[in-house]
């Protein structure tokens, strides 16, 4: 009787390691297969996402861009029409009445210092957001792209 109980013992771990190498072959096979199809899916979505990513870096220098160039213009604009505001010619029925009538000379300096100010202050603005890595992508996308995987390699 025991040595029956020893044989079927035997026989039962013979059939459940065959089942478990099934199992794990099945496994196995099953993991191979999703790993190529998300292989392929990766290889197919990766254009996709390398141009997405051009678009956004591109488009994103390109508004930096357009405010390190717009906003010194416009502070310009502002200095010239408050120097003309304040350089102008007296009215012909108000004699007298100028802009400069109702300054002192310390505010007279006042207004020339912050329009020197101003225009100094705009300079440095304009030099850190005028940012043409978008002409970069538009004109070498290939080279922006080298450049762009090596800031990760560093």
């Amino acid at each position: 009787m025991e040595e029956t109980t020893v044989q079927e013992t035997v026989t039962s771990v013979v059939s459940m390691s065959d089942k478990l190498q099934g199992a794990i072959g099945d496994l196995i096979t099953k993991s191979l297969d999703l790993a190529e199809v998300s292989g392929e899916f990766l290889v197919n979505e990766i254009p996709d996402v390398v141009y997405q990513l051009m678009l956004w870096h591109g488009v994103k220098s390109g508004i930096y861009c357009l405010i390190g160039i717009l906003l010194p213009l416009i502070l310009l604009y502002i200095n010239y029409r408050l120097y003309k505001w304040v350089t102008s010619v007296p009215d012909s029925e108000y004699p007298g009445n100028t802009v400069w009538d109702g300054f002192n000379e310390g505010q007279e300096v006042g207004t020339i210092v912050y329009i020197i100010s101003s225009t100094f202050i705009c300079v440095p603005i304009a030099c850190i957001n005028i940012n043409i890595e978008w002409l970069q992508i538009w004109i070498a996308p290939k080279v922006w792209l080298l450049e762009y995987a090596g800031n990760f390699i560093k």
